[in-house]
């Protein structure tokens, strides 16, 4: 279904168009857009909010505003998915013609007609595949990640969304939020406090089993009495958080997330944020502010930061990245300030 709710504002010679009225948020990059009055498709670069967007070429026609417009769901591969996909498909049939090639070349060291067919062949080499012995006991059939709260002896659990808690053999994981200095209860989508227990000993777990920023796994028991600490405290792996950037600066950045339901872990410091730049970085220093999936709401806990190079001491230079630019950056929570792990056009050993 087109998009034609609202109307479109725009500047000759500009990329970016403003919208009245209009919902822009669940379009996509790569979809058309038509302005009314003229007959140009023009492709979408990306989605800034709901109400601003950005093409891949300038408008050409005169500055205007309240204009119709129509985006137009695109299904079709572009040009270098397509030349890719076609690479990975003549791969394929070569690994295929190699194994037919083979299969037959061995049919025939085997007496070729007068063994029997090629299916015949092929059966004789499968054999029988005997009687399936004991699968073993069952393990856990999902995974829920679940956002945590409360504090590091007293904790609660929620799954994260689109999880849900059905059965006792799940195992639930989050990252800690605290580092633990005593005995441990865990309250799982208001089910009631449960201690948290060593799995081999069933005792309490002890003082560090669970650490800030690391990641920590429990399994409730059959009897439902208690939680066993599946795995120790690992550290966790960087969680990726793909961000639009909601202004054209190249210096006081804001930036949105970029999919809906995306909920940021309580510890920021094991979040890499990754975001093309929309802006030439200008003079000296620079920050940037989070917002949620609208684009106008604040991020919770994390304000505008600023940004320095990954010693988490340096300004970043005037000139070290350019518009188009992909940076990456992770929040260090002991000074709230956001260290840059990598700019696409600077060299990594400036960082």
């Amino acid at each position: 279904m087109w998009n034609k709710t609202g109307s479109a504002t725009f500047t000759q010679g500009s990329t970016i168009l403003t919208g009245v009225g209009t919902e822009w948020l669940d379009q996509r990059a790569g979809w058309e857009f038509v302005l009314a009055g003229e007959d140009k498709r023009h492709e979408i670069k990306r989605i800034i909010s709901a109400t601003a967007l950005e093409l891949q070429e300038p408008v050409e026609r005169a500055s205007a505003s309240g204009v119709a417009f129509a985006i137009i769901p695109t299904q079709g591969l572009n040009l270098v998915v397509r030349e890719k996909i076609d690479d990975v498909l003549a791969i394929f049939r070569g690994v295929l013609d190699n194994f037919a090639l083979g299969v037959f070349a061995l049919w025939q060291a085997q007496g070729g007609n007068e063994q029997g067919t090629i299916a015949d062949f092929l059966n004789a080499i499968k054999g029988d595949p005997g009687t399936p012995g004991d699968p073993g006991p069952a393990g856990p059939t999902t995974i829920v990640p679940c956002v945590p709260d409360g504090n590091a002896n007293a904790i609660t659990l929620a799954p994260q969304t689109g999880y849900a808690i059905t059965s006792e053999d799940q195992l639930l994981t989050w990252q800690a939020i605290g580092t633990n200095n005593g005995n441990v209860t865990v309250n799982v989508a208001g089910a009631g406090a449960l201690p948290v227990v060593m799995p081999d000993t069933g005792k309490d777990v002890p003082s560090g089993a669970i650490r800030v920023g690391h990641v920590a796994v429990i399994r409730l028991n059959t009897a439902g009495t208690r939680y066993d600490l599946v795995a120790p405290s690992f550290a966790a792996q960087p969680t990726h958080v793909q961000l639009v950037q909601i202004n054209t600066s190249g210096d006081a950045l804001q930036a949105r997330i970029a999919q809906p339901g995306v909920k940021l872990p309580a510890a920021f410091n094991n979040v890499e944020f990754v975001l093309e730049v929309a802006g030439d970085r200008g003079a000296a220093g620079a920050s940037i502010q989070l917002f949620e999936y609208d684009g106008v709401t604040p991020v919770a806990g994390i304000g505008a930061m600023p940004l320095r190079l990954g010693n988490g001491t340096d300004i970043i230079p005037a000139g070290f990245w350019l518009t188009g630019d992909t940076i990456r950056f992770r929040r260090s929570g002991t000074t709230g300030l956001a260290r840059l792990m990598q700019a696409s056009s600077a060299p990594l050993r400036d960082l």
